[in-house]
Order: structure tokens, then sequence, then C-alpha cells
């Protein structure tokens, strides 16, 4: 078999259409499992889980052989390259047949890397006065948070709400950024995984949509006394034991143009 070329999808990808190369992205799964035959391999990390990458140009559709593990770092695959023309759903390049060309992670390091830590960085003492200051308590801490999450099974109205707070509390997660989607009734899963805008949106539709949705998340918090994290003394407060959420929404769609819309989901 020849030579696999070592591909930068942003350079070469019209030239090698069925050719077997190899190249190296960050797994997008569309949803939570052990392995994955199909997933997008995009260049930096997905934002969460289930959202597949915006632009069509800066992901790859992949189609494995076997199962591949969700990784916490970069993975390198060999498959077939293929050039797509006039995709229903806009996407560019597909790899076929792909295959993990390094050694897996252990199940211990997959499951370390479902919980990103917000970051420890340094606050200059000048600006550690009132929020600044319970701001830059909760870095010193370096205590887990989920910066973008759909825990709880909250993007649907027909899902029953599942437990949240209990798995944070086991996990060790101080506080998740709990978002809505806002243009969930829009979109759907198809047969082959991908979830794709299915029409446009009617005037009004995802402003409606936005307030169940909200409450939703309100909803959650109630039932399982999980705090509301309003500012950033809240934020400070947030521990394992007792867990918070950062109110979310992925998307502005249902501010449909209405800026003054934002300081109303304030309240």
């Amino acid at each position: 078999m020849p030579r696999p070329v070592s591909l930068d999808w942003t350079r070469l990808a019209d030239a090698v259409d069925g050719t077997m190369v190899e190249i190296e992205g960050w797994l997008s799964p569309l949803e939570l499992a052990a392995s994955h035959r199909y997933f997008f391999l995009v260049p930096a990390v997905a934002c969460c889980l289930g959202c597949p990458p915006r632009d069509p140009r800066h992901a790859i559709e992949v189609f494995a052989d076997t199962g591949i593990a969700p990784q916490s770092g970069l993975v390198r695959l060999r498959g077939i390259w293929r050039r797509l023309e006039n995709d229903p759903n806009g996407w560019c390049w597909q790899l076929h047949e792909a295959q993990p060309i390094q050694a897996p992670l252990s199940r211990r390091t997959v499951l370390g890397a479902l919980a990103l830590p917000l970051a420890v960085v340094p606050v200059p003492a000048a600006a550690q006065n009132g929020e600044d200051a319970a701001v830059a308590a909760i870095l010193r801490q370096n205590v887990p948070i989920d910066i973008h999450s759909h825990a709880g099974r909250i993007t649907r109205p027909s899902n029953p709400i599942t437990d949240v707070a209990g798995q944070m509390r086991r996990g060790g997660m101080a506080a998740i950024c709990l978002a809505m989607v806002a243009d969930g009734p829009t979109i759907r899963p198809q047969p082959d995984g991908r979830i794709v805008a299915v029409r446009q949106p009617e005037p009004g539709e995802l402003y409606a949509w936005s307030k169940p949705a909200f409450e939703r998340l309100h909803q959650l918090a109630r039932e399982q006394s999980i705090a509301i994290v309003d500012s950033a003394p809240a934020l400070a407060a947030a521990t394992a034991a007792r867990p918070s959420i950062v109110v979310s929404a992925e998307g502005g769609d249902f501010l449909e143009g209405d800026i003054d819309r934002v300081d109303e989901a304030l309240t």
C-alpha cells in the first residue's frame, strides 16, 4: 500500500480526494459514549458534547471502522479522504475507514477529561476588590467548573429531568454552566448522527421557546437544591458539597435582534 499523505486539511484537502491520509485533530462526538464510530475531527477543542462545529471548513466527518474512545488530547487517524461537493448540510470533507494510529488512552484518563477545571491564573492585587476579589478567590481555589453543559437532559421538554446535583457531588464538580439550546425547535438529529437545522424559525418562535427552556433550568435547580450563580460571590461560594449552576444559553437566537431581551433574560 502506498505511504499515506500526512495531511494539513486547510492546505491539501482539495488535492487528495480518494487518497489514504494521516491527520491529527480533536475528537468532537455527538453523544456521550465509551467509543464512537461517527464523530467530527476538529482543529481545536470542541465547545461541548453534541455540538457539531458551525463552520464546515473547520470540521471533518469521520466514519471509523471500529469504535474510537474519546481522548483528552490530539488523536492521529489514518483513513480515506473524501472531498464533498454540494453536501446538503454544508460539510466539506470526510474521512472513511478511519483507524487510530496512536496508543489509546486509559479509562482513567478518558474519565478525567470529562470535567474541565477552571484555569488558575494570577490576579493583580490592585484588581482584587469587591466582585474582582470574589473571582480571584475562586481562581485560587482551583475548583472544577464545567463551562458548557447540557446535564440533566434539559434540552427537550419531553425528557424527564435526571439527577445532576448527585453526580456533581460524586464527581467533585463545583459548578456547571447549564445551557439551554436557543434554536432547539429548528434542529434535529439525523440517522447518520448529524444535528442539522431542518427549517427556519417562525418570527417570535425562538423567543417564546426560551421562556420555558430557561424555566426548566430553574426547575432543575429548585428540585435538586442547586444554587444559582448570579454574582461573583455566588460563584466563589460554589463547592462540590454545595454545587451551583450558571444559567446559560447556547446561542443568542432567542434574542431575535432585540438587545433588550438580554436584560429580560437576566431577570
